[in-house]
């Protein structure tokens, strides 16, 4: 989806683009200056919304572990497979309460975020519209001396509504194109991981062989725990095995561990 999209606003891009330069070279007849101030007042706009694309996008990568959290708790209490286990356990306002708290954190930061964002944009937008005013005055004034006609001021005044639109337009499909190629760099990034367990090897087992963990000890990143504690055990082929144990006993890390995901 968001190689489709990046594809649109390429074209948004070419589109505004052949529009800008033909309003442009129009608007070049009456003054060269007119069209360089409009791309001149227009370029905090644009750094003000690369910014905060940056800004947005790289806050969003922070609070992932946050927003899966919310989807969590949320998914508990509005699901029906666990609506009889919260009735009985009574455990809606404890689950609740959890979602809220992860809730108003991200929503505070959020917050605080889109209103700087807000502040910022309206501020960068109002610039251009100076361009059109003072670009109206000198038409006017163009007028009034007799160097233009009553009409250029309709003709002028659309064709730099229309460069000023253009200007907005790409701008807009230029900040969406970055915030796509962002999340898209961040994919292939994912994409080029080299693997920390190589594959190794070419020789066929003529049986198929057992599987021996042998003093194995295992705990995940970012923590002290050891998951699994000096493990050995053999499974020999044929034999059914169950592993039997708490949450957090390691009976999944025992399996991750048997295919190589580890």
């Amino acid at each position: 989806q968001a190689v489709q999209d990046l594809a649109w606003h390429i074209v948004s891009v070419i589109r505004a683009g052949i529009q800008l330069i033909t309003t442009s070279l129009l608007l070049i007849k009456l003054n060269p200056i007119l069209p360089i101030m409009i791309f001149i007042l227009n370029a905090p706009t644009v750094l003000t919304e690369r910014r905060y694309s940056l800004k947005i996008y790289s806050w969003n990568r922070r609070r992932v572990p946050e927003q899966r959290r919310m989807a969590y708790f949320l998914n508990i209490l509005t699901s029906s497979n666990y609506a009889k286990d919260i009735r009985m356990f009574d455990l809606k306002d404890e689950i609740f309460k959890k979602y809220k708290e992860q809730w108003e954190i991200w929503f505070s930061e959020k917050q605080n975020l889109s209103l700087k964002k807000g502040i910022y944009t309206t501020i960068t937008n109002f610039i251009p519209q100076l361009a059109l005013i003072g670009i109206t005055l000198y038409i006017g004034v163009e007028i009034v001396y007799g160097r233009l006609k009553l009409g250029d001021y309709t003709f002028y005044n659309g064709i730099t509504n229309q460069l000023t639109n253009s200007v907005t337009s790409l701008i807009s499909s230029v900040v969406m194109i970055y915030e796509y190629d962002l999340k898209i760099s961040n994919y292939r990034r994912f994409l080029d991981t080299k693997p920390i367990v190589f594959k190794e090897g070419t020789l066929i087992p003529s049986e198929t062989p057992s599987i021996e963990f042998k003093n194995v000890y295992f705990k995940y990143p970012g923590t002290e725990r050891y998951i699994l504690n000096n493990v050995s055990f053999t499974i020999n082929p044929g034999e059914k095995v169950a592993l039997v144990g708490l949450n957090g006993a390691g009976k999944s890390t025992i399996t991750k561990l048997i295919v190589r995901f580890y």
